[in-house]
C-alpha cells in the first residue's frame, strides 16, 4: 500500500514541479544550468529524485530503501505516462 501511495505522490510531484504552468514561468524567469533544466523537464529523471526523497521515511535500511525507492520509480510511471501523453497531444494538436 505504501508503494502505491509514495507512487501516486511521486507522480503528482513530478507532474506539478516539471510540467505546470506554474513552474514552466518561474524556471523560464530563472536562468537554471542546462543540465538542471533537463533534470526539470525529463519527467522520468525528476522522478527518481522526488522518490528518493520520499521513500526515505518509509524504508527499514539502506537496501530497503534502494528497493523501495525504484520500486516506486516504476511504478509512479503507471501514473506519470498517461498524463504526459494526454499533455504533448493536447500542446502538438
Amino acid at each position: 500500500m505504501y508503494l502505491i501511495l509514495a507512487a501516486a505522490a511521486t507522480a503528482t510531484l513530478v507532474m506539478t514541479i516539471g510540467q505546470s504552468s506554474l513552474s514552466l514561468k518561474i524556471r523560464d524567469t530563472l536562468t537554471l544550468p542546462s543540465v538542471l533544466e533537463e533534470l526539470l523537464s525529463c519527467p522520468y529523471c525528476l522522478s527518481h529524485w522526488v522518490a528518493a526523497l520520499l521513500t526515505i521515511p518509509l524504508a527499514e535500511g539502506f537496501f530497503h530503501w534502494i528497493l523501495l525507492w525504484l520500486a516506486t520509480v516504476a511504478v509512479s510511471q503507471v501514473f506519470i505516462l498517461p498524463i504526459n501523453m494526454v499533455l504533448n497531444a493536447t500542446h502538438s494538436g
